[in-house]
């Protein structure tokens, strides 16, 4: 009897002890001896033969769960991750409304929260939850076509229709009646016709996976999971596991059988085979990861010489120190000289002496003539920011918009008007003032964290052309016996390669380095392409005169050949370097010069929808500890 009750006590104790323990490590015990027995099914390599790829064996599975699921489950609802460009992460339940090997596709407002997030980082991942079942999904977010968005949206019900007209998608609303009130305006207006055109705010995202992972729950959490992802063209592993190819199924993707992840664990790989690689090359080239930047330059005074660089600040106008300068007349319109004026301007090397990536860091610009017996050069140092609070400016005026400068005095003044045979002086740009960009060609102010404006450039940041541009332009003059150009002599800042001839033409919004940059019309050209850059002379006339040939391609720049694609970025305070990829996010053949001005809807994808009411914010204090307390804004945001 002793023995028994001993051990009995010993039991006792022991429930005791796990009862503890457990309260130890949660508040919430309950939740933590939730489970449940995994019991319905297995996912077995064998079991991967008899699927063609992993887009055949979602589409079981899929058909499956449509009689399984319970009715109040929908067996097309997705968690759809997003990361911002800062790398905060937002997930959301949306409903998958196709499906083929290109990928996975939702509709949404694109001015909602993980619009905006796939615009600015087109990484996304998909997770279906099906019970016993869950598939993940890894890849590029890319939109869908005009056509596809507006067919899609032509089979929705006419409520739905009017919905999405009526709503301002993560936007601060005052109240749930301001959805209601709108929603009768639009009943109204459509209460005649069932036509409800697309709002041009709205369309789809088509996620292009590189992983598509199956899990499938067992017994004792020994769950199998298979991986599937993108093979690498010529890959040597690939080819040394060539005789486990399938030849049917024509996918590019390994798949691989690994442990069960919990929480807890690490994964580790237990096997691996590899499916056919046929479809590989059209899957990358989604990605655009051939597309990269193999130059870089800037150009620290207008019109002077260009400085290559392997890597470059993006600051408030654009690169750090582009176009920071400029030569302007010694009269009293101070009127801004150029190349066009004074092709004798390009053969000014500046040189940038810098104690850190920006002009507040100090340092000093060197200016020095090419291609001259002397070895004479100016010397103009880096002013503190401090100085330029109590210093005079001058005004001069591009293309019609004043900006002002701060004359860099009378050294400067004297070494540049005895090259140039004439008088001017060399101003910087004031610091202090801004100027704007034309509002008609960029996105809405409000997309920005800044205002967007430039130092003296003639009218954006940034100018984007592909090698394969110049290559076609030289071929053109080649066969005509013309002296061929130079990328020089078309002054961009970013030159790509991985693109056909003039694609850059039909690049909207673009992702760099991480970050959104905003593709915003063509660049009309001037005379300056004449210009030789070794020489300073207006020889090579055969260049204006090929380009005018054949391309004056813009309506709002009917009398002007086009090269190349101004650019502004979203963001600022990263850098750009030789080598960077290029993920194209949007394409256009919309581009016009005359902009928002003949096409208002152009920024619609990126821009917010604008708030009805946010005049109204509640707040909620609550109390942390004894010691702080944080506060919450409480409002609506519709979904």
């Amino acid at each position: 009897m002793s023995s028994i009750f001993h051990s009995n006590n010993t039991i006792r104790k022991l429930t005791v002890a796990a009862k503890m323990s457990t309260e130890a490590y949660t508040q919430h015990p309950e939740v933590a001896e939730m489970r449940q027995n995994y019991t319905q099914g297995t996912l077995l390599e064998e079991d991967i033969n008899a699927y063609e790829s992993p887009f055949h064996l979602f589409q079981v599975w899929f058909q499956e769960s449509k009689t399984t699921l319970s009715l109040d489950r929908e067996p097309n609802a997705m968690t759809l991750s997003t990361a911002s460009p800062e790398g905060r992460v937002s997930s959301r339940v949306v409903l998958l409304k196709d499906y083929d090997h290109r990928g996975f596709v939702f509709y949404t407002n694109y001015s909602s929260r993980k619009a905006l997030d796939l615009t600015s980082n087109p990484h996304a991942s998909l997770n279906f939850w099906w019970g016993q079942r869950q598939i993940r999904v890894e890849g590029l977010a890319t939109k869908t076509t005009l056509e596809e968005s507006t067919a899609y949206y032509n089979t929705r019900p006419k409520a739905s229709r009017l919905g999405a007209w009526a709503s301002h998608q993560s936007s601060v609303i005052r109240s749930r009646k301001v959805l209601e009130d709108e929603m009768k305006i639009l009943q109204e207006k459509y209460k005649e016709t069932d036509d409800v055109p697309k709002p041009p705010f709205w369309g789809g995202f088509r996620i292009a996976p590189d992983v598509i992972e199956f899990w499938q729950g067992r017994p004792s959490r020994l769950h199998d999971r298979i991986e599937y992802r993108m093979m690498v063209d010529g890959d040597q592993y690939v080819k040394a596991f060539s005789s486990l190819c399938d030849q049917v199924s024509g996918v590019a993707i390994i798949f691989q059988k690994v442990t069960p992840c919990e929480p807890s664990s690490s994964c580790h790989l237990i096997t691996q085979h590899i499916a056919s690689r046929k479809q590989h090359k059209s899957l990358q080239n989604r990605n655009m990861s051939d597309m990269k930047i193999t130059e870089l330059y800037i150009y620290p005074l207008k019109s002077g010489r260009a400085v290559p660089v392997d890597k470059a600040l993006v600051s408030g106008y654009g690169f750090e120190f582009d176009r920071l300068w400029m030569v302007v007349e010694d009269a009293k319109d101070h009127r801004v000289v150029t190349q066009r004026d004074e092709p004798q301007l390009v053969l000014i090397q500046p040189r940038l002496t810098c104690r850190g990536d920006s002009y507040n860091d100090g340092g000093k610009l060197c200016l020095s003539i090419v291609n001259c017996s002397s070895s004479e050069c100016i010397e103009i140092p880096f002013r503190y920011q401090l100085h330029y609070h109590n210093m005079a400016t001058v005004k001069s005026n591009i293309w019609g918009t004043d900006v002002q400068g701060i004359d860099e005095g009378d050294e400067a003044a004297e070494f540049l008007s005895g090259f140039l045979k004439r008088r001017v002086r060399l101003l910087i740009k004031d610091p202090k003032t801004r100027r704007p960009l034309n509002a008609s060609r960029i996105p809405h102010e409000s997309v920005f964290g800044y205002l967007p404006s430039t130092a003296f450039s003639d009218g954006f940041p940034f100018l984007f052309m592909s090698q394969a541009t110049l290559d076609d332009v030289n071929k053109r003059l080649e066969s005509k016996g013309a002296q061929i150009a130079k990328t020089s002599n078309f002054r961009p800042n970013l030159v790509m390669n991985g693109i056909e001839a003039y694609g850059e033409d039909t690049l909207k919004v673009v992702n760099v380095a991480g970050h959104t940059i905003f593709i915003t019309s063509r660049c009309p050209r001037c005379s300056m392409p004449t210009n030789d850059p070794d020489t300073g002379e207006l020889s090579q006339v055969e260049v204006s005169k090929e380009i005018m040939s054949y391309r004056r391609v813009d309506a709002g720049e009917q009398y002007a050949a086009c090269i190349g694609m101004n650019a502004v970025s979203k963001d600022l305070g990263y850098h750009i370097s030789v080598g960077d990829a290029i993920i194209v996010v949007e394409t256009t053949t919309e581009h016009d010069r005359r902009g928002t001005d003949i096409n208002p809807a152009f920024w619609d994808s990126v821009n917010p929808r604008p708030v009805t009411d946010c005049s109204k914010v509640y707040v909620a204090i609550g109390a942390v500890g004894a010691l702080c307390a944080i506060a919450f804004a409480l409002v609506r945001v519709h979904r």
